[in-house]
């Protein structure tokens, strides 16, 4: 027979995730059974601050558990509850969240979507308001009339504000009446763009309701989207401007996998008279690039890395940035990347390290393997590289590439043979 404290039989219980507590006529154990997360929602429509009221075809989503709400969650955890979207609409929440919320918002919004998945948001037309507060008569009359410009033009800056009045008997502190943030054609079209939306439309309805609607045509995965260069992540624009001080002589430059096309305007920008041809697989993508990155110095193709052909045409340089580590085959990329490239011309690639980033196919889902230096030194070789230098970069956060092998990412500065 075995006496244990109880203590120790506290401590022993809750390794197997039980959980003990003395009763007045002994000792009682509870089990406490894992909590599994429910299945996302997937390939749905969903009404986000919907309150109690319906729309056909959508399943209603509100932060409140009110009648009818199947989704109970912040406008920015949507994620969390649904995948693969078709279809999001909104109709004046948006103006209820701070802008750090609707900007938190709108990313969550275009990772639940699917594919060509939409959204149509509906917020107070500022400019209409604008107008309102600028010719409004402040007087007890105007204050009390819900149509005048003073009262109405002040609703469409802080919102009706109900339950708001602390000398009520219904005043809440959740101020879920007032509006924190305001939107016109520009500003609402900055976010839109900011989050990688395309097709953007904005329409202003009766004056008084400003309308967008836009699209998702990419995948985000690991891809920075962005639709200014200035939002992108430093050290991917840190490559490209290393390239650009690379291959300032060079009339014509190919950039593989350019995502979005903001490394291929980098390279335009920063090379003078240069002509710079993007490609990507990803049609979204580039159908992002020519919206926001296209100018008449850069042409966007939508391409395989691995089996395009430029009909024989012979470019003075090409970059490829973490590109290598999502491919089975990388040689078939960059024997194609040879073919068109003439003897002594320049290639500028970049991959992580496996030396200080080990790859791990449960944190790096998009990735196929990592590169120690030696490793890709090896594959630049054997495809017809020569291998002039191998720098690196240290944080993710900084533009900064350091003369050595040693960090996060490599970048390889190569001639070909």
């Amino acid at each position: 027979m075995y006496n244990f404290s109880l203590r120790f039989l506290k401590r022993i219980l809750r390794i197997v995730g039980l959980a003990v507590n003395r009763a007045p006529y002994g000792i009682t154990i509870k089990i406490f059974l894992p909590r599994f997360p429910k299945a996302k929602l997937s390939n749905v429509k969903i009404h986000i601050g919907s309150g109690t009221l319906g729309r056909d075809g959508y399943i209603n989503c509100d932060i409140r558990p009110l009648p009818g709400v199947k989704i109970v969650c912040p406008a920015w955890e949507l994620s969390m509850h649904a995948n693969e979207v078709s279809a999001i609409y909104s109709r004046h929440m948006l103006e209820h969240l701070t802008f750090a919320e609707v900007d938190a918002t709108l990313a969550d919004w275009y990772r639940a979507l699917a594919l060509g998945g939409t959204i149509e948001v509906w917020v107070p037309n500022m400019t209409f308001h604008i107008e309102q507060w600028q010719r409004a008569e402040w007087n007890h009359t105007q204050w009390k009339e819900n149509k005048s410009d003073a009262r109405w033009g002040a609703a469409g800056f802080y919102g009706w504000q109900r339950e708001c009045d602390p000398r009520q008997p219904d005043y809440s502190s959740s101020y879920w009446d007032c509006h924190k943030s305001g939107f016109d054609t520009y500003n609402a079209r900055f976010f839109l763009n900011k989050h990688g939306f395309v097709d953007v439309t904005l329409k202003v309805v009766d004056e008084i309701h400003l309308v967008m609607t836009a699209r998702k045509a990419t995948e985000q995965g690991e891809r920075q989207v962005a639709s200014i260069i200035e939002q992108v992540r430093p050290d991917h624009r840190g490559r490209y401007y290393f390239a650009a001080n690379h291959l300032s002589t060079a009339r014509t430059v190919l950039d593989l996998a350019c995502g979005v096309g903001y490394g291929s305007r980098i390279l335009a920008d920063a090379i003078q008279n240069v002509s710079v041809t993007g490609i990507d697989r990803d049609k979204g993508a580039v159908q992002f690039a020519l919206t926001h990155y296209a100018n008449d110095r850069i042409r966007f193709l939508h391409e395989d890395v691995t089996t395009f052909e430029h009909n024989g045409h012979i470019y003075d340089a090409a970059v490829s940035f973490e590109t290598i580590e999502h491919l089975a085959k990388p040689e078939l990329m960059l024997q194609r990347i040879r073919k068109h490239l003439g003897t002594n011309s320049t290639f500028i690639c970049s991959t992580p390290n496996q030396e200080t980033m080990p790859f791990n196919p449960e944190q790096f889902i998009y990735h196929v393997r990592h590169y120690t230096p030696k490793q890709l030194r090896t594959l630049l070789t054997d495809t017809g590289f020569r291998v002039l230098n191998m720098v690196s970069q240290h944080d993710k956060q900084s533009e900064d590439v350091s003369d050595n092998s040693d960090g996060l990412f490599l970048i390889a500065i190569c001639e070909c043979t």
